[in-house]
């Protein structure tokens, strides 16, 4: 089978993308692509600068990040994603005064309205993510503290089954949160009907379990 890797593309990369979003992106450390069987992109010390409003601060920060794609599916559908690896995450979100987000790449365009069209023509099937160590803060004019989001671990697995499972360990305000989930089967969620659900889920002292079915 060919195989080629296409990290020597790194610089073309950060150019690319520091151009279409008007921000800087860089990969400080590795990047590798391997276009096998399964396509293999591993990158580490990713950065994704903040809007010139909002300071020096990095808007996301990403130690390592592992993305393995079946090749083979796309060509077809669904798109399998093997896996999503990601860990030791910052992201800052922010406002100005006038409300216009950092995460919005260029605030003097209309934000487009979404349309409706139905499934989504690529859908796109998880077999697993992994992510470790993922710290999230928002701060906005009015708020009357940040919130502060710090995950410990998500996880999220297709089982044999074709059921999707989910677990997150996390801390909200310093608040834990812990969710354990499950739903499917994956062909019932991509339809949004007749999908099975169960859900143990704690926020600090409130517990909430539920478990049936969604017909539509």
């Amino acid at each position: 089978m060919w195989t080629a890797d296409l990290g020597v593309f790194k610089p073309h990369l950060e150019a690319w993308v520091t151009e279409k979003t008007g921000r800087e992106f860089a990969i400080d450390g590795e990047f590798s692509v391997d276009l096998a069987g399964q396509t293999t992109v591993i990158a580490t010390d990713i950065r994704f600068a903040n809007p010139e409003w909002a300071g020096s601060q990095q808007m996301i920060t990403v130690g390592r990040a592992e993305i393995r794609v079946d090749t083979r599916t796309l060509w077809k559908r669904p798109v399998v994603i093997e896996l999503v690896d990601i860990a030791d995450v910052e992201v800052v979100l922010s406002s100005r005064e006038d409300g216009a987000p950092n995460w919005v790449l260029d605030d003097t365009k209309p934000t487009p309205v979404a349309k409706d069209d139905g499934p989504p023509i690529l859908p796109v099937l998880f077999k697993q993510i992994d992510v470790a160590r993922l710290h999230l803060t928002s701060d906005a004019p009015g708020r009357t503290r940040p919130l502060d989001i710090q995950v410990e671990s998500f996880n999220e697995v297709h089982r044999v089954d074709d059921i999707l499972e989910l677990s997150v360990i996390a801390n909200v305000n310093d608040r834990p949160v812990t969710i354990a989930a499950e739903a499917g089967g994956w062909m019932a969620l991509l339809a949004g009907e007749n999908v099975r659900y169960k859900v143990d889920a704690q926020l600090d002292t409130f517990r909430l379990r539920s478990e049936g079915r969604i017909d539509d």
